[in-house]
């Protein structure tokens, strides 16, 4: 999955945390399927990311040092179009022009390798992020299918395809899973797996990574 689309996902989250977190304790736990051992189930696994809490926390953290970092840049430009304007108050080729110059031409420089560097860091950060919270799905799918003695988790998207959009519809053409029995999605359970325990102010905690180990998202910081 590319960088975009995985920001696209965690854009379509539109909802808060605070409401999903309402939602979630207001819902009544889904029930474990039953009779599944030895049977394939499906997941959908960008279904989970959408409604992971913590997850959404975290990237909503990150985005908030994006949002910083560039009003950071806005202000560094600020003063060097400050600079730049300066300049013209001196004749080319004498000493004055000349160490003003070569302060404004160091500022662009520096800039441009601080954005880079900024990029390169949300760009890693975000990865962590996804890695992370993806370990954690797959361990709540290893015990789910530890205690109910599946033989296999395909991954499938669930949603349901727009006739009005032509990418849409190639997809469930083109679907992997073209027809299961009622009763294999275990999605939602997973949902409710990896949510469990989650405080109620969890959208107001910087929660780091804390796991061992996504796909990057659709952060396009600083420009």
């Amino acid at each position: 999955m590319s960088r975009i689309s995985l920001l696209a996902l965690c854009a379509a989250g539109a909802l808060s945390v605070a409401f999903l977190i309402d939602s979630a304790a207001a819902q009544p736990p889904v029930q474990q399927p039953q009779s599944l051992a030895g049977q394939t189930v499906l997941l959908d696994v960008n279904a989970v990311f959408k409604a992971h809490l913590r997850f959404k926390a975290m990237m909503e953290d990150m985005q908030r040092d994006v949002e910083q970092a560039e009003a950071d840049v806005k202000q560094e430009k600020e003063k060097i179009r400050k600079l730049a304007e300066s300049l013209e108050q001196f004749h080319a080729g004498t000493q004055d022009y000349q160490q003003l110059d070569t302060e404004l031409t160091k500022r662009q420089s520096d800039l441009a390798v601080k954005v880079q560097m900024r990029k390169k860091e949300f760009i890693q950060q975000e990865a962590k992020i996804y890695y992370g919270v993806y370990q954690e799905i797959m361990g709540a799918v290893e015990d789910f299918a530890n205690q109910t003695g599946v033989a296999l988790v395909m991954r499938y998207n669930r949603e349901p395809a727009s006739v009005e959009k032509p990418d849409d519809v190639l997809r469930e053409i083109n679907k992997p899973v073209v027809w299961s029995p009622r009763g294999r999605d275990i999605t939602d359970f997973i949902i409710q797996k990896v949510n469990a325990g989650m405080p109620l102010n969890t959208a107001n905690n910087r929660m780091g990574v804390p796991l061992p180990g996504g796909m990057p998202g659709n952060q396009q910081p600083l420009r």
